[in-house]
């Protein structure tokens, strides 16, 4: 439906991305676990009847700890937004991942959809999203964790992209 962003405005679909994000894996929700063996959070839930739909599905290779996945936002059924990410994270490394991803997506700020910088000085661990560059419109970087203690370590990185699936006014 050509036009469709034009009851949504970007601010409106920003703030949907925000709202299903506090729903979703950094928050701990289950995930639908598919046949094609992705995972994937909807929100909201199919069973409730909304214009919005928001799809965050992503894939881990068997006995790996790489992933890619996508963000898509969709409104009245056409897709008016997207993230696609890929990467990796040791597995000790991912709650510390979500807790700085849910602490942007609670503050309502955009920074690639990912997190801000972040420590966590009892453990040593540091989050980093560097290269990023762009608005909620048009954005790509990458984001890491590394262990800082005497040298540094790295357990993970991700790189991301995305944006609005149309030109605003």
């Amino acid at each position: 439906m050509k036009g469709a962003h034009m009851k949504a405005p970007v601010e409106e679909i920003q703030s949907m991305f925000f709202e299903a994000m506090l729903h979703g894996w950094a928050a701990g929700a289950s995930p639908e676990v598919l046949p094609d063996g992705s995972e994937q959070y909807v929100y909201p839930p199919p069973e409730e009847k909304s214009d919005w739909q928001v799809t965050d599905r992503y894939w881990v290779n068997a006995g790996e700890k790489y992933s890619w996945g996508y963000t898509l936002i969709t409104y009245r059924g056409q897709p008016v937004w997207h993230m696609s990410y890929w990467g990796w994270y040791e597995k000790e490394a991912i709650p510390f991942l979500q807790e700085c991803l849910l602490e942007n997506y609670r503050a309502g700020v955009f920074h690639g959809g990912r997190g801000a910088n972040c420590e966590q000085v009892d453990s040593g661990l540091a989050y980093y999203n560097y290269d990023c560059k762009g608005d909620f419109s048009e954005f790509k970087g990458r984001e890491k964790i590394a262990m800082e203690s005497a040298k540094i370590t790295e357990l993970g990185t991700h790189s991301y992209q995305g944006g609005l699936l149309f030109k605003p006014d």
